[in-house]
């Protein structure tokens, strides 16, 4: 409108002096020039008219161009204001909406004219309200900005979003009123959440972590790291890994692995480490660099765990594995080795009988027959040994299992080492797994022995009663009164350092180098004695040996074995069918059982023998059979005889079998089972008892 307006001055302007310059050129012409100075003054005063008119041209364009400026300023701050990313409200003091943007109206999911006139704490989560009302309230009484963090109903239903408020006084064309900005932090909430349950997680991994930065200096430990390494959290920080260096590795060994890592690709591998307080652990780890979005490395993440406890377990593994391969190879030759002592113990005993008595053809007969009969004990100690079974607890009299024991070992020990066994109580009984305890007394001589093995030395081993009644004179804490048989294992070897007497018995805790033990050996026979009710006390000194001491409870009932007695062996005329596939032992057998009387009948095919037994069941008063044959094994043949006859008497014979024991072999309807190989007189005594029993 202003425009306008003076665009008609000037066009007034121009009228008013176009018909002055006309009445001025008439009066030109008729005044005299006396009055020619007014008419300059005139022509001067037309001049600066025209300029006057200039001027005012040119401020109504400045004039036009600044109404344009303003109208185009006011365009852009309006699309600013819509299009803007955050959100902007215009409150009065009730709170009130009186102008809001795009975004904000984005946010809280309805249409600028909806909004418009409406209460704003409508849309605030109603546990943010009265925080909201204070800070509006302040804006206004103090004049200075308010911030908030606000929960908004969102644009979806049953959703909310998290806003950061900032509030300021301002006035309008109204009065006074508050603008507001509103920021959506609903991903920055969310992401910090996330990030705070990551940060959680990774403090309550079991896997110590770490984050460096492309330098190796450490910028987060979690507390696994912590404990592993001896270092606080705040120690670690800043400084760079190469505080863990031990000095086992050399440099290059770290170069190759810096190497792999700064090309971009993880490392893994075992390293030797060192802790704050210098011993150094082994330690299985993990590094991974970090790319940022130039694909330039920004971090590593290092993940790494102790692994002490595994190597332990590993060389107890590969120990265990020993043990079961000598198991393995115990069992397979087992049968075979037995047959041939077999032959050995049977033929050996028959040509002794037969040899002129005192004669050096029966004194060396006797002597093949003794270390005949001690490598029979030998593999039957090394079957039991190592064969796996659960714990079976029976009456044993410990000083015939220690002697057991000890033939086991002395085959084993250097022989600069002596054994000496006395026992003092040779009536001693306990109620135990044979197998456990026989590991006990072997690992306690093992450790003796190795205690002696540079300078040798002596072993005693000493088995007596003992007994209290009293619990302040328990000789090892916690075990209860009563009569207990004691073991005791005294070496003349190092002696145990006073510094590691008090951890002998943790698992894993060993003393020895690398690959001579697992750390397994005295923990596990401390929890053997434990689970049989007893307890070990240990006294040693460095230089002077040490004592081991075991305490069993003595099983008082037990009636003392009576041991058979000597005399004539046991015969008999009745018929007896013997069977084995090897011709030796089959001629043995057959010899045997005709010198006790015996009517007896060899056959080396259990085929043969079956047919021959069908032509007629009640041909024979007894059937020994071997359990390993071809084509039909000892309990196939025992299962067709019985077929025939059920009340036939049957012995099954076996070097060794894991497909059958004495429970089977009874199950089966079998009388009796011997393992090989057998002496004459065991092999009389069961030949008796079972026809006898049967009869």
């Amino acid at each position: 409108m202003a425009v306008k307006a003076d665009d008609k001055a000037t066009n007034k302007f121009d009228g008013l002096r176009l018909r002055a310059e006309e009445q001025l050129a008439k009066v030109g012409a008729q005044v005299p020039k006396a009055f020619a100075e007014d008419v300059e003054d005139l022509q001067r005063l037309i001049h600066e008219l025209n300029v006057t008119q200039i001027e005012l041209e040119l401020q109504n364009e400045a004039l036009r161009s600044a109404q344009l400026e303003i109208e185009a300023s006011r365009a852009r701050y309006a699309e600013l204001y819509d299009f803007a990313p955050v959100g902007y409200l215009t409150l009065n003091r009730a709170g009130f909406i009186q102008e809001i943007n795009l975004m904000a109206c984005t946010m809280l999911g309805h249409e600028r004219r909806s909004l418009r006139n409406r209460p704003f704490y409508r849309f605030i989560a109603p546990e943010h309200r009265v925080t909201f009302d204070k800070y509006l309230a302040a804006a206004f009484s103090t004049g200075a900005r308010q911030t908030s963090e606000l929960s908004l109903a969102g644009p979806r239903s049953s959703t909310w979003i998290a806003v950061d408020s900032q509030c300021g006084p301002a006035q309008d064309e109204t009065g006074p009123v508050c603008r507001a900005i509103i920021v959506d932090i609903t991903e920055l909430r969310l992401a910090e959440a996330e990030r705070a349950r990551l940060m959680a997680a990774v403090d309550q991994a079991a896997e110590a972590i770490m984050v460096t930065d492309p330098q190796a200096t450490i910028l987060y430990a979690n507390p696994a790291a912590c404990a592993i390494t001896g270092y606080r959290r705040a120690e670690l920080t800043g400084r760079r890994t190469d505080v863990f260096k031990s000095l086992v590795h050399d440099a290059q060994a770290y170069e190759n692995m810096w190497s792999t890592l700064q090309s971009g690709h993880s490392w893994s591998g075992r390293i030797i480490n060192r802790k704050k307080d210098g011993p150094p652990y082994p330690a299985q780890m993990s590094i991974a660099p970090v790319k940022g979005s130039q694909s330039d490395i920004v971090s590593y993440v290092v993940v790494f765990r102790d692994v002490t406890d595994q190597i332990a377990m590993e060389a107890t593994l590969r120990e265990s594995q020993k043990l079961q391969a000598i198991g393995t190879l115990a069992g397979g030759i087992a049968h075979d080795f037995n047959n041939l002592l077999a032959a050995i113990i049977g033929f050996s005993e028959m040509a002794a009988d037969d040899a002129e008595k005192g004669s050096r053809q029966e004194r060396d007969l006797k002597h093949v027959l003794k270390a005949a009969i001690r490598g029979r004990d030998l593999v039957k100690q090394i079957l039991a040994f190592s064969r796996k079974s659960e714990s079976k607890k029976n009456l044993l009299r410990m000083s015939a299992l220690i002697e057991e024991s000890l033939k086991l070992l002395r085959a084993t020990l250097p022989s600069t080492v002596a054994i000496h066994f006395n026992a003092v109580s040779q009536s001693g009984f306990v109620l135990g797994d044979s197998t456990q305890l026989q590991q006990v007394i072997v690992n306690l001589c093992t450790n003796a022995a190795h205690a002696m093995r540079e300078k040798g030395g002596v072993i005693g081993v000493e088995l007596s009663d003992f007994g209290f009644s009293v619990a302040g004179e328990a000789p090892v804490p916690g075990l209860a009164p009563g009569a207990y048989l004691k073991l005791t294992v005294e070496d003349t070897g190092e002696g145990i350092p006073p510094e590691y007497l008090g951890r002998i018995f943790e698992p894993f805790f060993t003393t020895k180098k690398q690959g001579e033990g697992s750390g397994l050996g005295l923990s596990v026979a401390h929890g053997i004695v434990e689970s049989h009710g007893g307890a070990v006390a240990v006294v040693s000194e460095s230089g002077r040996g040490s004592t081991f001491t075991l305490y069993l409870p003595k099983h008082v009932d037990a009636q003392e074995e009576k041991a058979p007695k000597k005399g004539k062996l046991a015969t008999g005329h009745e018929r007896v069918l013997f069977i084995d596939d090897e011709e030796a032992l089959a001629e043995m057998g057959e010899q045997m059982l005709t010198v006790l009387g015996y009517q007896a009948v060899r056959k080396t095919s259990s085929r043969e023998a079956l047919a021959l037994f069908r032509l007629d069941p009640s041909k024979f008063d007894l059937i020994i059979t071997d359990q390993t044959m071809p084509e039909i094994t000892g309990t196939q043949l025992a299962g067709e005889i019985l077929a025939l006859r059920p009340n036939m008497p049957i012995i099954l014979c076996t070097g060794y079998s894991h497909q059958v024991d004495a429970d089977s072999a009874k199950a089966a309807g079998i009388c009796a089972f011997l393992e090989k190989p057998l002496t004459k007189s065991e092999m009389a005594n069961m030949v008796r008892r079972v026809l006898d029993e049967t009869r």
